[in-house]
């Protein structure tokens, strides 16, 4: 099936190992800060999980002590296509990608985004490489459905 993989690029990652979050900040509440950074984004939380956020022509994406398993998964969800986790990489990250969001169709609006696209964002700012190919997914196959009588 069509899909992505993501692997490790030559030169390394440039991941960041997830910092260790005491129990009484775990349980914060997770929400949006309301405060914008200078770059026009909301700034995200720092509590474990996955916070995205669009702006500005672009998509946001916090990962607190993260998997690449997990973060694999979270792009998969974003490309709404199947990804492979190639990378090999043990343990937790915390992860913080930017990238520009799918350009317009109509071309008579111009791109503004300062952002690059998802696959070159993986690349310069986490070290990964996004590419296009098939990738063995799992499927399950029925065989057979058979009604069960209703007693009336």
């Amino acid at each position: 099936m069509s899909g992505y993989s993501l692997r490790v690029a030559k030169g390394g990652t440039k991941l960041r190992t997830a910092h260790d979050v005491p129990d009484s900040e775990s349980r914060g509440s997770g929400a949006l800060n309301s405060k914008i950074g200078a770059d026009g984004f909301p700034i995200l939380p720092d509590t474990p999980g996955v916070s995205i956020v669009a702006a500005r022509g672009g998509t946001r994406l916090k990962s607190c002590s993260e998997t690449m398993a997990g973060f694999a998964k979270t792009l998969s969800d974003q490309l709404h296509q199947p990804l492979a986790d190639e990378t090999k990489l043990e343990g937790k990250y915390d992860i913080l990608v930017t990238w520009m969001n799918e350009p317009p169709t109509n071309s008579a609006v111009p791109d503004v985004s300062e952002w690059p696209p998802l696959e070159m964002a993986l690349a310069t700012q986490l070290g990964l490489i996004l590419e296009r190919r098939k990738v063995d997914v799992p499927i399950m196959i029925i065989q057979r459905i058979g009604r069960t009588p209703m007693v009336q």
